[in-house]
């Protein structure tokens, strides 16, 4: 018996045309520019959505959800099962980007 193929990554993600600004501290994207700000940077921007790690100041924008027995998802599967059905199973791991940019891969608790 073959190994399954490995999907590729598909983080879940949204487009978004505007600016990104600064408010109190705060960054923030803005459809259009409130008056009085500059904006940091305009344009197209990807949203991506991260899960935080427990009791860590850390988050994780997963691409791929490797579950036990061979199965992989990506997408809205992914974060379907993240969220929905991972405590059904006794062994699952994201792969997937840490909010500090690096490649990671973390067990699901």
């Amino acid at each position: 018996m073959s190994a399954p193929k490995i999907p590729p990554r598909n983080p879940i993600h949204d487009p978004f045309t505007g600016a990104l600004i600064r408010v109190d501290g705060t960054t923030l994207l803005a459809h259009t520019l409130p008056p009085g700000l500059e904006a940091i940077q305009r344009g197209d921007f990807v949203v991506r959505y991260g899960v935080q790690y427990l009791q860590k100041a850390q988050s994780i924008v997963p691409g791929l959800v490797a579950v036990d027995y061979g199965e992989m998802l990506t997408g809205e599967n992914a974060w379907n099962f993240i969220f929905n059905r991972s405590n059904l199973y006794p062994r699952a791991d994201i792969v997937g980007y840490t909010s500090k940019g690096e490649e990671d891969m973390v067990p699901v608790k």
